[in-house]
């Protein structure tokens, strides 16, 4: 969406930093869930560092918490889809 505005709008309309938000909301929440089942599953191996789950699952929560983390997502999404104004 962002390599075709002529296509989706301009690059940082309300449309598309909602849209973006609820991407990164879903697929940030999906790794987490995933990453936690693999350290689940594998045990004491799942948190060892010589294995990788346990950086991926660092990593995710690392995205999780950029551009200011869950509730400011949701309140971006719901500003747009509601029209809500920031006061």
């Amino acid at each position: 969406m962002l390599d075709r505005p002529d296509f989706y709008g301009e690059i940082y309309s309300p449309k598309i930093v909602a849209r973006g938000r609820t991407l990164k909301l879903r697929v940030v929440d999906a790794c987490c869930e995933a990453a936690s089942k693999a350290m689940n599953l594998l045990s004491h191996y799942g948190i060892d560092r010589e294995y990788d789950i346990e950086k991926h699952w660092r990593d995710v929560k690392i995205i999780q918490l950029w551009m200011g983390g869950r509730q400011l997502c949701q309140m971006d999404v719901a500003r747009h889809f509601y029209d809500c104004e920031m006061l």
